[in-house]
């Protein structure tokens, strides 16, 4: 039984052991505390526990002591047992109700003792073998994530999804499978799926399976392939999907580089063929490297043919007149070329043209790297740019280096949107 003059003992324990007469007695209530964690309680007696340690948060101050509390709070976590699920259930209650009433002072607070909440939640998945994954599933879905139309996504759960996978990302190992990271993140895809409210949706796109796609290195065990197949079976197989909520889950399915028309073929395609597609693949790529360039037409050989007596004429004017006469006369004989045209051609048909691989060469070289870039690759690729040229910077000009600014880019147009025109900065940049 959980009775008032403990709930206010729990409240205490928030006040540094300077402002404590006795600093035992926070310990002791600590000890007490997660004795009673340790029976069973009902949800109410739950909800009643989180709403004194929220106020014991409240009043603490100075931030070691926050910090030691924070911890502290979370590791409650390991102790509730089996009423793990009912325990965050009452946390993420408590904490969504009273978060609007949290000052500007106070928030960085309770949003570091958030943070320490979610890892130990991890790291209890962890140990336990993700076995509580579809029970906190449905709770995140109940509780954070359920927004209605034309409501703002904000509070604690903005923060939740802000922190979630770099939070998961500590705990991920070699024995993680691609299933058990696949089932954290159901009830996010289940939100894009289902919800009505856009916003709640790009927060969604931005920070938990964009920031998982650029940091997909971490995630050893886990195939982007595969797991973009099966966000396209889910937008294509359910037909109560609205149109913007599938708008949204095929443009994850292509995030996570998906192509429809490749699982197509290699569907149909029996395994001697898929070898030897992937062969024809290689080929390709080979050819168009090694295209060289087109040998030089047959009227040239004449004009050396022709220039050759002419270079034993021991009068250097006269050899240079009639050179150029004769090239002059070849080359008004010759036919103007015509514009060599590749659109709409099948493969084959540019393979069997030398002049024709030459072009296709060319345009390929000529397009930027970037166009073909989804908007989370292209901001590593920018990244890497803007680094790249930092460094060459300090190379050339050494410590004395001033150049603090960074090259801008506009990701809608594909241009440089802003750059420094320092000495050298331009041709560095070139």
């Amino acid at each position: 039984m959980i009775n008032v003059e403990f709930l206010q003992q729990i409240t205490l324990i928030g006040k540094s052991s300077k402002q404590q007469s006795d600093p035992s007695n926070r310990v002791k209530i600590l000890a007490e505390l997660k004795r009673r964690l340790s029976k069973q309680l009902t949800e109410s007696e739950l909800k009643k526990i989180w709403k004194a340690l929220y106020y014991a948060m409240w009043s603490s101050d100075k931030y070691f002591n926050q910090q030691q509390l924070a911890q502290e709070i979370a590791q409650l976590v390991r102790v509730v047992g089996h009423q793990f699920s009912s325990y965050i259930k009452a946390m993420i209650y408590v904490l969504n109700k009273e978060w609007e009433k949290i000052d500007y002072w106070r928030i960085n607070k309770f949003m570091l003792l958030v943070r320490e909440i979610i890892e130990e939640i991890f790291k209890y998945l962890s140990s336990s073998n993700w076995k509580q994954q579809n029970n906190l599933n449905q709770i995140y879905l109940e509780q954070l994530l359920k927004a209605e139309e034309f409501q703002n996504i904000q509070g604690l759960a903005l923060h939740f999804i802000q922190i979630f996978i770099p939070s998961m990302e500590k705990f991920i190992n070699e024995q993680t499978t691609h299933q058990q990271i696949q089932e954290a993140l159901n009830p996010f895809l289940e939100t894009i799926r289902d919800s009505p409210n856009k916003s709640i949706r790009e927060k969604l796109i931005q920070f938990i399976f964009e920031y998982l796609k650029e940091n997909s290195q971490n995630f050893k065990s886990f195939n982007i392939h595969k797991y973009g197949a099966y966000i396209f079976e889910i937008a294509q197989q359910q037909s109560s999907i609205l149109p913007a909520n599938r708008k949204h889950l095929y443009q994850l399915a292509q995030l996570f580089e998906f192509n429809e028309n490749n699982q197509q073929e290699e569907a149909s395609l029996t395994p001697k063929l898929k070898k030897k597609k992937k062969k024809d693949k290689k080929q390709i790529t080979q050819e168009v490297e090694q295209t060289e360039e087109p040998e030089q037409p047959e009227q040239f050989e004449e004009i050396e043919q022709q220039i050759q007596p002419i270079e034993q004429n021991k009068n250097g004017k006269s050899h240079a007149k009639i050179e150029k006469k004769l090239k002059k006369s070849i080359l008004q004989q010759q036919p103007e070329e015509e514009d060599i045209q590749i659109e709409g051609l099948d493969y084959s048909e540019v393979k069997a043209s030398p002049e024709k691989m030459r072009i296709l060469k060319q345009i390929m070289d000529s397009v930027p790297a970037y166009l073909f870039m989804t908007p989370a690759e292209k901001r590593k690729y920018f990244r890497q740019i803007n680094t790249k040229f930092h460094e060459t910077l300090q190379n050339e000009q050494g410590k004395k280096c001033t150049h603090e600014r960074k090259v801008k880019f506009n990701l809608a147009r594909n241009q440089i949107k802003e750059f420094d025109l320092r000495e050298n900065v331009l041709k560095i940049s070139k």
